[in-house]
């Protein structure tokens, strides 16, 4: 009955006054995914990093907490590879997660990760407006298929399909908490700046986006799906993963360290694992290991 307005300007924020100048009014925030994301220019490890916090301050670090270094110096894969990110050019992050199903299913939730990863990567616009086609190798890393341009010679194990993505996934010691580690290529764009032959990168595909951006997208995607997995278990996620996984349909060879498996990748199993039919049709199922790609 006063005839006030409840108006915003820049200096001083929202109040009542008796009218308001005509402005935009301003964008909200889009909601993050993530309970804390922390930013630091540089780390050696962002999974190592997060699990000493971690285990220093547990209150600290609650579900889907997230650190993110601008430039990794000392990254760690799945078989102890290391790897420097440059400053700038790649998306590097983990994330805390804190399971509410038993420690024999968060081996599950490195493919549920990279699903987020392959539906994140799949909203950006490529060439001529076309998605990107990611896709998962199997067990931890994000591909890019039909990346090479014409004339460039196949890759041994590899074809015209490229890496753009790897994720480590590792149990807390003592605690009921997973982290699992991502890094996504982005800015790379020549060879030198790419640290192994059948890698590449979001700008060579094509495609561009911020970390920032791709962090609320990989995040959006990983929340909706993780809550599902809490409710329903793998087995409601595992035909997604299947739908996206490269080496599922194709001929392979599994480098077990002491010995290599070869045979055709038929599924992924409840558990993860891959099923395999051996070249003397033993159905086998493998847990970890390194894949190699031949014909589909």
């Amino acid at each position: 009955g006063l005839g006030l307005r409840w108006c915003h300007s820049r200096r001083r924020g929202y109040r009542w006054q008796a009218g308001c100048v005509s402005s935009p009014s301003p964008t909200p925030p889009v909601p993050s995914p993530f309970s804390r994301v922390k930013v630091v220019a540089e780390a050696g490890s962002t999974n190592t990093d997060l699990v000493a916090a971690v285990l220093a301050d547990d209150a600290a670090w609650p579900h889907l907490s997230v650190l993110r270094a601008e430039h990794q110096v000392a990254g760690r894969g799945r078989t102890g590879r290391a790897w420097t990110t440059p400053a700038g050019t790649a998306l590097t992050f983990s994330v805390v997660i804190r399971p509410r199903r038993p420690p024999a299913e968060w081996a599950t939730l490195s493919l549920v990760s990279g699903l987020a990863v392959v539906r994140a990567l799949r909203t950006l616009p490529g060439p001529e407006g076309r998605e990107l086609a990611a896709a998962l190798k199997w067990p931890n890393d994000v591909l890019l298929l039909g990346t090479v341009p014409d004339g460039v010679a196949p890759l041994a194990g590899w074809g015209s399909t490229r890496k753009v993505a790897g994720i480590l996934a590792e149990t807390v010691p003592g605690r009921d908490a997973l982290v699992v580690g991502t890094r996504v290529k982005l800015a790379q764009r020549g060879e030198a700046d790419l640290p192994l032959p059948w890698a590449t990168s979001v700008a060579l595909a094509g495609a561009s986006t911020t970390p920032d951006q791709l962090l609320l997208a990989i995040g959006t995607e990983l929340a909706a799906l993780l809550e599902r997995w809490e409710s329903e278990g793998f087995e409601a996620l595992r035909p997604a993963v299947v739908a996206v996984t490269d080496t599922v349909g194709r001929e392979v060879e599994v480098d077990l360290g002491a010995v290599v498996v070869r045979g055709r990748a038929i599924d992924v199993a409840a558990d993860g694992r891959l099923h395999l039919i051996t070249a003397d049709g033993e159905p086998k199922q493998i847990s970890a290991g390194d894949v190699v790609h031949a014909r589909r």
